[in-house]
């Protein structure tokens, strides 16, 4: 997307073994997210488009920590509708997976209402879940080498 929170199109782009092209982006500076499953999304920013020319960037990808999150009633049955926002250490909202994929998980979470946020690099993180009107937040630490999938629990009434 087009850098300093400029309105702009986002663009996709991917490839076999590690490459990955997008063509036709007029000159400017972007920013650039990559994201590939079970490593922490990594982001660029400002990145320069020259004119006629091709622009090449590489990104060293880290192991992410799987997070996610079960929202549940207070007989522990799985909440539907409720919103889930991840946000790092300095407040900023932050996704693990995109958005489609995101849709996909919450639509069809595990049978036990867990929802898959993504993967993370390790850090500090808060957890905010609202539903029916009420929000809850809950803070965790992800620290590398964790190879299971951290889960936190919220509970609300129906």
């Amino acid at each position: 997307t087009p850098a300093g929170g400029a309105e702009g199109k986002e663009e996709q782009g991917w490839g076999w073994g590690g490459r990955g092209r997008i063509s036709g982006l007029e000159p400017g500076s972007y920013d650039v997210a990559v994201q590939a499953r079970g490593y922490a999304t990594k982001r660029l920013a400002g990145v320069e488009v020259l004119h006629s020319q091709t622009t090449e960037i590489s990104v060293d990808m880290l192991k992410g920590v799987s997070l996610a999150a079960r929202v549940l009633d207070q007989n522990g049955q799985p909440l539907a509708d409720s919103t889930i926002e991840v946000l790092d250490a300095s407040g900023t909202k932050v996704e693990g997976i995109d958005g489609q994929s995101r849709f996909i998980s919450a639509l069809f979470g595990g049978q036990d209402g867990s929802v898959q946020l993504g993967s993370f690099e390790p850090g500090g993180y808060r957890v905010r879940v609202t539903y029916s009107g009420r929000t809850q937040e809950q803070s965790v630490a992800l620290s590398g080498g964790q190879e299971e999938t951290v889960v936190l629990e919220f509970t609300f009434p129906r």
